[in-house]
């Protein structure tokens, strides 16, 4: 018989490996905040789809207040009508299947950045993102808030490496746990 050790893995390979153990278990958005963190350190997540459909599928923090609930309501209050903030990505990439995003609290339109950004402290969002049925954009998201260090360009670019497994193992998740 022949036996060996795997290789140490690279950190992004350790992280996908982690998440793929989490699929369809209770509180996989603190597991995805947890696990992602050594690559792109948000202190929240947020999984929705956007459009005349809006829904929230996930949330969560860690190490600051969960206010991501409350955030989606501020969302549905009024910035919902207009958002386009994800479409761009999107638009850049017609033939892609999926793009990711970074936008500061400061791109964001006024009455989105005053009722979510600036009134729940978030700082930044980078996010994988898809487009879903009519005209939604189905998004996972992850939140720097004004407590952290802005993400550098070697944290977002970590999170690109992993963005096309993350959006197709949160799909996967939301599938088995029978969420959306």
């Amino acid at each position: 018989m022949r036996h060996w050790l795997p290789p140490q893995a690279p950190a992004t390979t350790a992280v996908l490996t982690d998440l793929v153990g989490d699929l369809g278990l209770p509180g996989c958005e603190r597991h995805l905040l947890a696990r992602l963190r050594a690559l792109t350190p948000a202190a929240s997540c947020s999984v929705y789809r956007t459009g005349s459909q809006p829904a929230l599928f996930l949330s969560g923090a860690l190490d600051v207040p969960d206010t991501t609930r409350q955030c989606w309501q501020a969302y549905l209050s009024g910035p919902w009508r207009n958002d386009r903030s994800l479409h761009p990505a999107l638009e850049s990439a017609p033939g892609a299947s999926a793009a990711v995003c970074h936008i500061t609290a400061g791109e964001v339109p006024a009455e989105h950045r005053a009722r979510i950004y600036e009134a729940h402290g978030v700082a930044e969002r980078v996010s994988v993102v898809q487009r879903d049925t009519g005209d939604g954009v189905f998004a996972v998201n992850f939140y720097r808030h004004a407590t952290q260090p802005a993400f550098t360009d070697a944290q977002l670019a970590s999170f690109g490496d992993v963005a096309g497994a993350v959006l197709a193992l949160t799909r996967k998740h939301l599938a088995l746990a029978q969420v959306g």
